[in-house]
């Protein structure tokens, strides 16, 4: 007779028997599952606070959004950089530099849901749409500047004069005066394209009119199946989509904020893709890496990194002493010990060297020594602040690398941490000497507002007011010379010669340190292919498929195992079949278009699984949104009051 207590060790020593076969056979486990998912569950440490990336930074989660469920007018290619057709195509720019005329295509459909039926094809009365809502106080969905974060950091939104539809499918922005940013700003994966036609159906049912950041109506290849805030939101994919379907049967972004617990996800079937795992978790990945059971993708992000020196401090009002600080930054050793070797040196680094000076600008001897002697006088404050945009765990880094590397000649050095609020405080007062800031850009537009003459407008407290000029140096030359890099009709050597000027000028000033641009770094099951990283960091998921759809089940107890409660969620549901490839959708087709109500307590839901929809159905303020019966939703009741509450940026 076996005892009660030798049962318990007995089935305890089978569970950690059979988890170890589990994570012994990652590659066979996974796909199988993934086979009879006939989709991907991507998990993120990121926010989903909006399913319209206009609500978001320029980041990695919002160019994901973008690329998945809309489109923008005009667009970039993700390898060579270059501006490329959109929904519409740049067909003239006026001489002035102030009007620019795009046709578009007649072909664009918007997502069409069993409540929302859109009767056209994009049109230019979408496209002025999507961007009055964001500039004119008189549109009924307008919201304060700051509630869309990736526009903060860009003064070319209140360039534009008018928008203008010269007809149905031509488009004309008129700016109030050249902007050689232009171009950029429409590319950027935020601006999307928003339905106008379902604006107008939110008005007339008089429904709230943050819905339209919760429900997304866009024109991408893949369409919202289902969304609950800060949790999770599933995909399908949409096939009234002009190009190449999806392969995928359903796509799942699901909020996942423990590090720790993402990587284990993914052996019991909760993630087939993961974003940013430890450097703990690096060791193991890298074992079944070499097997082609999991695939590691890296992308240079642009959340860029900078010292900044307040150069009204009488120590740092010389340029040598700061120049000496940014000779004693090791900055191969920091990409190593922070960023793991795969940080971007924005810059770059001299070869041979652990420096960002070249021959001509290093210090001299005679510098360093009279230098340190005066920085030794008094310690250094380094500030740190808590960053929205997730920097801030590299900021602590870098600043305890500075200090070593100040006491490394002598200078003591002490490090302060600062809420993002109080830290701007502090930055605009001048109450700081050596301030570390992390900001989302690209090399001309992330410099240029940081040392520009020109006094930049004051906006909400967000990480996009970190670009703004806090060093209090000032010089108009450089100033020129940023302005004239922008200028798109210089030619390439012309383009060279203004920035080796205006490099020579940084390093020999020293305003501020440029350091690094972050990585994002996925891990992925080996035989997913076709994912794509985009320019902004984030994952394209248009042409992923699965490579061995043939791999037979894995055993039943593994199997068990993986579906156990607390270990695996249930299957992606069946892959809705109510509308065939080409066909329209109908009012009596089936859809299951969401309207959900925003976490009224602002903070994240807990963490649960994105499948697992009989114990958390996204929450919906009209019946039938989450209706599998096959039979229609009916559309939502028109309604005075609404539980959403009103919408918040800085996400």
């Amino acid at each position: 007779m076996v005892s009660s207590g030798m049962r318990f060790l007995l089935i305890l020593a089978l569970a950690i028997l059979l988890q170890g076969l589990l994570t012994a056979l990652p590659g066979n486990l996974q796909s199988a599952v993934a086979q009879a998912h006939e989709g991907v569950i991507y998990c993120s440490e990121h926010s989903l606070p909006y399913m319209n990336p206009q609500r978001y930074q320029y980041s990695p989660i919002a160019s994901t959004l973008s690329k998945a469920v809309y489109e923008r007018l005009i667009g970039r290619d993700n390898k060579t950089g270059e501006i490329v057709p959109g929904v519409g195509k740049l067909t003239r720019l006026s001489k002035d530099q102030l009007e620019y005329t795009f046709i578009l295509d007649k072909t664009v459909r918007f997502h069409s849901y069993d409540s929302f039926v859109p009767t056209r094809e994009l049109q230019a009365e979408d496209v002025i749409f999507s961007f009055n809502r964001m500039r004119d106080p008189g549109n009924p969905f307008y919201e304060p500047f700051e509630n869309f974060p990736y526009i903060t950091k860009t003064e070319t939104l209140n360039n534009i004069k008018d928008i203008v539809a010269v007809s149905p499918y031509v488009v004309r922005f008129i700016l109030k005066e050249p902007d050689p940013d232009f171009l950029d700003f429409l590319a950027i994966d935020n601006s999307v394209i928003l339905s106008k036609e379902y604006a107008d159906y939110i008005l007339e049912h008089n429904l709230p009119p943050e819905y339209i950041d919760y429900n997304a109506v866009g024109t991408g290849p893949f369409q919202e199946s289902s969304f609950v805030r800060e949790r999770y939101v599933k995909l399908k994919p949409f096939r009234e989509y002009r190009f190449d379907k999806p392969r995928i049967k359903k796509l799942v972004i699901n909020r996942s904020w423990k590090i720790n617990k993402r990587l284990s996800q993914m052996f019991t079937n909760e993630c087939h893709i993961i974003s940013n795992p430890s450097a703990s978790q690096l060791t193991f990945i890298e074992q079944h890496r070499g097997s082609n059971e999991l695939k590691i993708y890296n992308r240079k992000t642009v959340n860029a990194t900078f010292i900044i020196f307040n150069t009204k401090r009488d120590v740092l009002k010389n340029r040598h002493t700061r120049r000496t600080i940014a000779d004693a930054i090791n900055i191969r050793d920091l990409n190593e010990a922070v960023y793991f070797g795969l940080g971007h040196y924005i810059i770059g680094a001299r070869a041979g060297t652990n420096s960002i000076f070249t021959p001509d600008t290093e210090p001299t001897t005679e510098e360093r020594l009279a230098s340190v002697l005066e920085l030794r006088r008094t310690p250094l404050r380094i500030s740190v602040f808590e960053s929205e945009n997730g920097g801030g765990n590299y900021q602590i880094k870098i600043a305890e690398m500075l200090k070593s590397d100040l006491e490394s000649i002598g200078v003591k050095s002490e490090i302060h941490k600062y809420r993002t609020d109080t830290g701007l405080r502090k930055l605009r007062s001048g109450n700081f000497d050596v301030a570390i800031i992390n900001i989302f850009s690209n090399l001309d537009s992330a410099i240029a507002p940081l040392l520009a003459c020109r006094k930049a407008v004051r906006r909400r407290q967000t990480d996009s007011e970190f670009m703004n000029n806090f060093t209090g140096w000032c010089n108009p030359y450089f100033d020129s010379i940023m302005n004239n890099l922008k200028n798109r009709r210089l030619a390439e050597n012309e383009k060279m010669s203004l920035y080796l000027n205006a490099r020579h000028i940084l390093l020999e000033e020293m305003p501020l340190v440029p350091l690094l641009y972050s990585s994002n770094r996925y891990v992925a099951l080996g035989n997913l292919k076709g994912l794509r990283t985009t320019s902004a960091g984030g994952l394209d998921f248009r042409n992923v498929y699965y490579e061995d759809e043939d791999l037979p089940a894995p055993p039943k107890a593994i199997r068990s195992l993986a579906g156990s409660p607390g270990n695996a969620p249930k299957d992606l549901p069946a892959p809705d079949k109510s509308a065939p490839a080409g066909e329209s959708r109908t009012k009596n087709q089936k859809a299951d278009f969401p309207e959900p109500v925003p976490d009224a307590s602002g903070k994240p839901a807990p963490e649960a699984s994105p499948t697992a929809d009989s114990k958390n159905p996204p929450a919906s303020p009209a019946a039938g949104n989450n209706n599998d019966s096959g039979k229609p939703d009916p559309a939502p009741a028109p309604r005075k009051n609404s539980t959403a509450p009103a919408a918040k940026g800085g996400h």
